[in-house]
């Protein structure tokens, strides 16, 4: 004998190797990926522009302490 009804199985995604429950048609995760995105990308952005810099042949002449101090103020 099947069961009549089932409920479909909730997405999930996996931060840090743990599941958690995800349903993106949930409007306030809509309206948090709408409101937070451009500030995720933004900072995403700035981490590689300082990556590049960190790197040997840097444009600047900063020394690597001293961007990762600027890197710790601006991003706390």
């Amino acid at each position: 004998m099947s069961a009549g009804f089932e409920f479909a199985k909730k997405h999930e995604i996996t931060i840090c190797g743990r599941a958690y429950p995800c349903d993106i048609s949930d409007k306030r995760m809509l309206e948090g990926v709408t409101r937070d995105f451009p500030r995720v990308l933004q900072a995403a952005q700035a981490f590689c522009a300082m990556d590049a810099k960190l790197k040997p042949g840097g444009q600047d002449g900063r020394s690597a302490d001293t961007m990762a101090q600027e890197a710790l103020k601006k991003f706390s």
